[in-house]
């Protein structure tokens, strides 16, 4: 079953939401060794085969990385972590053929590999409470996850949230770099004997 999405991603709150992963530039870029590391961390320490960092534009969920499976886009609405980020909560599932929201579909029988059964994720938020994506981990397995899981899971979300942040200020200094030694060149062009034509050449 799909979930419809919800018609809060129309309001003025999912709006700010859009503009916000909009801003960070994440989406559809290449892997990156600081994400990476914190999927195949959530995978070890709770022994799961696949944990995944996805984030959720309008229509689909997109994963900046993947741990144990290849990374991708499915639409939102076979994604169990199109329900977190619309409730802005964690969610557990001990067995998604066993849940009428999921048995059957996408997220529970990919095209390629073993079933999933067991699902667990939590929001990616900002600090204005905008929830951009998720953490989350998948076993082929029935697991039982609980406080202790969903634990882990809040504490390597926030060093997500700040591997975004660092991302964002690297490209944000990058940038007033290039613009000042832009400047630079500029104003030592001015102190030339050139005529317009040459400066602006």
């Amino acid at each position: 079953m799909s979930h419809p999405i919800s018609a809060s991603e129309q309001d003025a709150s999912g709006q700010e939401r859009l503009i916000e992963l909009a801003r960070l530039q994440i989406l559809d870029t290449p892997p990156e060794a600081g994400f990476d590391r914190i999927t195949a961390l959530v995978a070890r320490v709770l022994d799961v085969p696949y944990a995944a960092i996805n984030f959720m534009d309008a229509t689909r969920q997109w994963a900046k990385t993947s741990h144990g499976m290849p990374r991708g886009s499915i639409p939102r609405g076979f994604a169990p972590c199109d329900w977190v980020v619309e409730g802005g909560q964690a969610m557990i599932i001990d067995d998604m053929a066993e849940d009428a929201r999921f048995a059957g579909t996408m997220a529970a029988k990919p095209p390629e590999g073993h079933d999933l059964h067991t699902y667990a994720g939590v929001p990616l938020k900002t600090e204005d409470g905008l929830s951009l994506g998720t953490l989350c981990v998948l076993d082929h397995q029935v697991r039982h996850f609980g406080a202790r899981e969903l634990e882990v899971l809040a504490a390597l979300a926030e060093v997500v949230m700040d591997e975004l942040a660092l991302r964002s200020n690297t490209r944000d200094l990058t940038l007033a770099r290039d613009q000042a030694a832009t400047l630079r060149d500029l104003a030592q062009l001015m102190q030339q004997p050139l005529t317009p034509e040459d400066t602006a050449r």
